[in-house]
């Protein structure tokens, strides 16, 4: 049944919030560390948008486009900053069909079209190892979990890649950018060990 102009632009109204209804224009995100007991502080654009003290503790952040740094500290520990990602979340592909722009546009606004992981863990490397194999062990564990995400994030692209219309030029660059980065965070896990300290036991 086609709804006549009125009953479109109130059916756009009442839908408009759809992302922002469902899923909100804050959300909680859990901060976890290795090891635990860390003051962590979550930052945006320069401003500390929520702190977790001690670590594991969850945390309420407005959504937005930007990404968090999130910076976490402990006596005996270095400090150990990671990002958490902004993503564009799909319930706006829904408000679009059902709410039209003036859905996007609210939530556009809102910043109820993002979203940030539900959770971040953060392993924080000792100022001072007790010895070369655990600092490599602690090191060859960081490059395994960068492996394993990166294989991940490639699986799921490939699988998005299968489903969708979307060029394949635009899949390739997808792979090239996951490949990238797996390089670069070994390369910076690389070079973090070359300088680790070790006790010296002579």
């Amino acid at each position: 049944m086609r709804l006549r102009a009125p009953a479109i632009v109130l059916a756009a109204l009442i839908v408009a919030n759809c992302s922002t209804i469902v899923e909100g224009t804050d959300q909680s995100v859990s901060v976890i560390t290795e090891p635990t007991g860390a003051r962590c502080e979550l930052e945006r654009k320069g401003t500390v948008v929520a702190i977790v003290n001690p670590t594991p503790g969850t945390a309420q952040v407005d959504k937005s486009k930007d990404n968090i740094a999130v910076e976490c500290q402990k006596d005996g520990y270095q400090r150990t900053v990671a990002p958490l990602l902004s993503k564009f979340q799909g319930m706006t592909f829904g408000n679009i069909l059902f709410g039209g722009l003036i859905g996007l546009a609210v939530d556009a606004s809102s910043g109820a079209m993002n979203e940030y992981p539900p959770s971040i863990t953060l392993h924080l490397p000792p100022e001072v190892f007790e010895s070369p194999e655990e600092r490599d062990r602690f090191y060859d564990d960081r490059i395994a979990d960068v492996r394993a995400d990166a294989a991940a994030a490639r699986k799921a692209a490939e699988n998005n890649c299968a489903t969708s219309q979307g060029e394949a030029k635009d899949c390739t660059l997808r792979y090239q950018a996951i490949d990238a980065e797996r390089e670069r965070s070994i390369q910076a896990l690389e070079a973090e060990r070359a300088a680790a300290r070790v006790k010296d036991v002579s």
